[in-house]
Order: structure tokens, then sequence, then C-alpha cells
């Protein structure tokens, strides 16, 4: 008999990888698509609150030439309540405000399923006139502009974020202006330190330190580096303290100085005074007291420090003048040593960076460079490390200095990544939240020249009016398409394949 041949078990290795992928395509699921899918529905919703009651989610996406009888029974209900607050006003009884909604209750019913608009409203209007004995013009109006409201949800969630009260334009300017100056220091210094890290010619010492170092606020979280700006600007920080002291020592009057115009103002006393030897002796001794004063002071004193010398000196020079002198006329004497003794100079009032636009607005820039800047020089650095070397040194070998290497060698070869750069640090700008939220407290103050899109966005959900909110997600998704696509468009040109 032939032996049957033995079949080898073999594992499959092959079916493994879906299991280890799965993670990512579940958690994408979770937290990307699902909420992106929630967010593009919602724009179609009719979803938002009424004082302390929840309107919706209704989803109303009328036909064109016809709708539906569930599309406008929302409608009629508040038709309903819309009559009941008119009643007292037009109608004269209870029984004739019910049978006008009876009527418009049967006409709406034979008219729902292919609703004729002018048709509707001459019914309307024919069975108002009957039931009201005056001019029914208004309510005939207030009547069309619930129940013929026939306007797409989305349509409806886009029309309020565009109205003038909600400020949108307003704030998707405070938004761009505040990437821009963020973006243009971050772009040129980071081409710089590039440019410097990468140049074998220039044998940069502890390279691997600096770029570190350069990379570590990128490190840090936002809400953390935010909270640190408002703590080191606030106007007991750190920063006003430093200020204040470098400006109130640069304003310290000079003790020397201030004794010696003194001095010079009684000397002048003296002089118009030589009769009365009496007063001019007097005058001598305060003199001689604030001479030697002069040559015995120091020479850089801080604010207190001034106060308290010159007005101890004003004191004991009034006395030595007052003890010496008995007579009758001493005023202008006295009036010359307090008032050349008198220190004018006040300290200085904190800087309250937080209620100025153009300060608020510059710090949210200066934490936005400080944290992405150090990430753009890594970028940059592999682009230009990507370009040959040997390009370098022919341009060295044709004459050109670094200048010329650098605009019109590096720059051209760098541009590609250079526009990556540039989108995708757009598309951050537009998103920018948590910066502005945390240092000016969700209000975007002052004035809300700090408030950006996003943040609007956040107030909408934080208000439960999910209708607008997904309409703000949609049009910031073609706000940022739009843009990244022109950016590409007009600076990639030239790489484009011309066939």
């Amino acid at each position: 008999m032939e032996k049957k041949a033995k079949k080898h078990k073999s594992v499959q290795y092959d079916k493994w990888g879906y299991f280890f992928i799965a993670p990512f395509f579940l958690i994408y699921l979770i937290f990307s698509f699902i909420p992106l899918v929630t967010t593009f529905t919602n724009s179609f919703a009719e979803d938002y609150m009424i004082g302390i009651n929840e309107e919706g989610p209704h989803y109303r996406i009328p036909k064109y030439f016809s709708g539906e009888k569930r599309d406008y029974a929302k409608q009629m209900d508040n038709l309903k309540t819309k009559l009941d607050s008119l009643k007292g006003q037009y109608s004269k009884t209870d029984a004739v405000n019910q049978a006008l909604k009876d009527s418009i209750n049967e006409i709406f019913e034979n008219t729902a399923y292919n609703l004729d608009k002018e048709k509707y409203s001459a019914a309307l209007e024919k069975r108002l006139q009957k039931n009201i004995n005056y001019n029914a013009v208004e309510y005939i109006e207030t009547v069309e502009d619930v129940a013929l409201a026939k306007e797409a949800a989305i349509k409806k969630n886009f029309r309020t974020l565009f109205d003038k009260k909600d400020n949108l334009g307003k704030y998707f300017v405070n938004t761009i202006i505040m990437w821009v100056m963020g973006f243009i220091p971050q772009i040129l210094i980071s081409l710089m330190l590039a440019v410097w890290f990468t140049n074998t010619e220039l044998r940069l010492k502890c390279q691997q330190f600096f770029k570190t170092v350069i990379y570590m606020p990128n490190l840090i979280m936002a809400a953390t580096f935010a909270m640190l700006f408002f703590n080191l600007f606030a106007p007991t920080g750190p920063i006003n303290s430093l200020i204040r002291s470098f400006i109130d020592r640069s304003n310290i009057p000079d003790v020397a100085k201030e004794i010696s115009a003194t001095i010079a103002g009684l000397n002048e006393y003296s002089n118009a005074h030589s009769s009365d030897s009496s007063m001019v002796q007097s005058i001598a001794v305060v003199v001689s007291f604030l001479q030697e004063k002069i040559g015995s002071i120091a020479t850089k004193y801080t604010l207190s420090e001034a106060n308290e010398m010159l007005t101890t000196i004003k004191t004991t020079a009034v006395n030595l003048f007052n003890s010496n002198y008995k007579g009758i006329d001493s005023l202008n004497a006295l009036y010359v040593i307090t008032d050349g003794l008198a220190v004018q100079n006040l300290p200085m009032e904190p800087i309250r960076f937080f209620t100025s636009a153009g300060w608020s607005r510059t710090l949210v820039a200066l934490m936005n460079f400080l944290m992405w800047y150090g990430n753009t020089t890594i970028l940059l650095m592999a682009g230009v490390m990507g370009i040959d070397n040997s390009l370098f040194e022919a341009a060295r070998i044709d004459g050109a200095n670094p200048l010329q290497i650098f605009f019109k060698v590096t720059i051209p070869l760098l541009l590609p990544i250079f526009v990556y750069v540039l989108i995708t640090s757009l598309i951050g700008g537009i998103q920018m939240f948590d910066v502005p939220q945390i240092l000016t407290n969700g209000g975007g103050t002052p004035d809300r020249t700090v408030m950006t899109i996003i943040m609007k966005l956040n107030k909408h959900l934080q208000n439960k009016n999910y209708g607008p909110a997904g309409a703000t997600s949609i049009l910031i998704f073609a706000i940022t398409a739009v843009l990244s696509g022109i950016v590409y468009k007009t600076t990639m040109q030239k790489y484009q394949n011309k066939r």
C-alpha cells in the first residue's frame, strides 16, 4: 500500500496584518469619521437652543417646486403660537381667533402636498379679510412668514452666520491678522537658522544642543504656554516689574545736579538781597551744607533712595535756614530750597497688555511664533539638506557671494518645502483656538479683537447651537481649501509639468 502523504499544517501570517492595523481604523472611525459625518449632517439641521429649551434637530430639505406635508408640520405649530400672540391685537374674540386657525389649517391640509405659494397667499388673505373687519395686511405677512417658510435648514444656518450681529467677518480678519503677525517672523528666523545649521563652512559648535532647545517650545502644551504668558504679562507680573525698574531707573534724578541747581538758586537769591546781611549769612550756611553733601553722595541711587535722601537734605537745609535767619522775608528762600530739592519723577503705571487690542494680538502672535518656529526650522533644514551640495560649490566657483547663493540657489530649490510649510501653517492659523481662548478667558477681549473663527464655533457648541456650529465647520473647511489651493497654484506654477 502506498503511504498516504502527510499533510503539513502551515501557519498563515498574512491575515495577522489586518489584526494589527484594526485599532487604527477603529480609532479613526470613532474619533474622526463619525464626528466628521455628524458635523456635516448638523449643518443641514435646525438644531439650536431657545432659552432653556432645545429646538431640533429638524432636517428640512424642501423640494424645488413642491413641498411635503411633514416639511411644514413644524411650521404650522409655530404658526398657531404666533396667532395666539397676535390674538389680542387683531382678533376681537377667542372664537374669531380659533376660526382663523381652523381656516388656515384647512387651507394647509388641502395644499400641503402641492404647495403653490401665490394660491396659498390669496386663499389666506381672502379668509382673513372675511374674519377680520379691518385691514389685516400685517397679520397676513406674519402668517406667511411662519407658514410659508420653505428655507432649507442649511441656508438658515448660513444666514445666521453671516448676520451682521454675528461678526463672523471680523473674527476671520482677527484670525488672519494674528496668523500673519506670527508667521512672518517665524519663516524668516527659521530660514536663517536652517541655513546656518546646514552650512558646512560655518562649522557651528553645539548644533544638536541648539536644535533641541529651539524645538522644545513645540513640546509644551498651548494651554500651559498661554498661562505662562498670562502671568508674565500681568499688571503685577515680571515683565511689568522689569520695564518699571528700567524706566524708573532711567528717570531717576541726578542727586548732585538737584543740589547744584538749588545752590545756584540760593546764590542768586542771596545776591538779590545783599543788603540783608543776616539772610546772606544764613544762605551761606545752607550753601556750605549742600556743598558738603555733594562731595559725599554716591553716583547711583534707586528712585526710593533718591527721594529719601533729597527729602532728608531738604528738611535739614530748611531747619538750618530758619535757625540762622530770624527775619520776616524768608519765604522765597525757603521756596528755592524746597522746590529745588523736590523729586518730580513718580513710579510708572503698569502696562495693561490685555486691555489693548494691539498688545493682545502681538502676544498671541508671539506665542504662536515661539511654539512653531522650531518645527519650521527642522522642516526647512531637511529641505536644505536635500539640495545637492555640488550646486552650492558650483555657485561659489562661479563667484557667487552668500546672499546670491541664498536667493538664487537655496530659495528656488527650497520652494516645495516652503509651500508645504506655508499651507500647513495657514491651516493651523485658521484653526487657531487654544492660545487666544486661554489668554482672554474665552472672551476675545478687548472688544473681541482677539476672537477667532474657531472660538466662535466653540461659542455655538457651548450654547448647543449645533446647526450653526456645523455650518461654521463647513465654512472653515471651504475657506481653508480655497486659500490652500490659491497658495499652491500661485507658488508651484513653475514646478507643474507642462505639456
